[in-house]
């Protein structure tokens, strides 16, 4: 597998089986743009715990936002 860039690594955690979303590009803060709303229709990377992003998803976040930092969910999700 290639690692030129972030989407790189973020689809090989995704392939390893853990559970990413997106950080804003050299910050540890949601990249609240690409998480879903919750109930209240505030942005929320909880639904990530019981559904990873997968490949398609992944491709689209990280092919508008190729800088995106990434984070792995903790627990259960991966």
């Amino acid at each position: 597998m290639n690692f030129d860039t972030l989407k790189d690594h973020a689809l090989y955690y995704e392939f390893l089986g853990f559970s990413v979303f997106s950080l804003n590009p050299k910050e540890k803060t949601p990249l609240f743009s690409e998480l879903p709303k919750d109930s209240s229709q505030r942005s929320s990377w909880l639904p990530f715990v019981g559904k990873p992003l997968g490949i398609v998803k992944i491709e689209e976040i990280w092919g508008r936002n190729p800088s995106a930092n990434i984070a792995i969910i903790c627990g259960k999700a991966s």
